[in-house]
């Protein structure tokens, strides 16, 4: 009786020792697993190799944006290699770019005109802080004092007529005539063109569409 006691003691002991040199066996195993199984950071090489940064001279004729090196030349981006890429007014760029050779160019700004090729920002966020974006209702209106922009210019200026008409992506241009001269707005009240009334008309998507939403008082519609 005391024999087998002993040895079913014994049975359990060693039993619990496989069991537990089983366990930590299985977690080694589980850890290595689990470690191997974890991925790795996705490291994302920068291959734009040329520094330089975004100036505007778009208050010079025949000029607009244009990247200047540390050693100040001034490279012109003529092509843009880039997709979904913009030049904004100093941005900090690591970049690369082909020379095009026998390219002239109207601006007085003494550059080299380029293809960019390769373009990465590296102040984006701090630009974004900065220069944060600012939202303009477009307004599509039947009466023009509905739209404050348009309110303004009809008491400033007392045109004679106020047209709209069918714009791109399906917005709203406004016509404003004063006798055979008129000015093109786009719903956010911003100047798109200035001219005679035929000239004016050429831009707008359907001149079919035509609405008047303004006539002034004695003149002929």
């Amino acid at each position: 009786m005391k024999l087998y006691t002993f040895n079913n003691a014994f049975f359990g002991a060693f039993v619990a020792v496989l069991c537990l040199s089983s366990c930590q066996s299985s977690k080694q195993v589980a850890k290595k697993i689990d470690e191997t199984s974890k991925s790795e950071p996705i490291v994302i090489l920068d291959t734009c190799k040329t520094s330089g940064k975004v100036v505007d001279f778009s208050n010079i004729d025949g000029c607009n944006y244009f990247i200047q090196l540390p050693d100040s030349t001034f490279l012109q981006p003529v092509e843009n290699g880039v997709e979904g890429f913009r030049l904004e007014p100093n941005q900090v760029l690591k970049f690369d770019y082909e020379t095009l050779a026998g390219m002239m160019s109207i601006c007085s700004v003494k550059s080299k005109p380029i293809k960019l090729t390769c373009a990465n920002v590296l102040n984006e966020a701090q630009l974004k802080l900065d220069n944060p974006e600012v939202f303009i209702e477009c307004f599509d209106v039947n009466i023009p004092n509905e739209a404050p922009w348009l309110k303004k210019i009809l008491i400033k200026t007392k045109p004679n007529n106020v047209v709209k008409y069918s714009y791109f992506y399906n917005e709203k241009a406004y016509i404003i005539s004063y006798g055979n001269k008129s000015i093109l707005y786009d719903c956010r009240g911003i100047e798109i063109f200035k001219g005679d009334n035929r000239a004016c008309q050429k831009l707008v998507v359907d001149t079919k569409s035509a609405q008047v939403i303004y006539q002034s008082e004695g003149v002929p519609e």
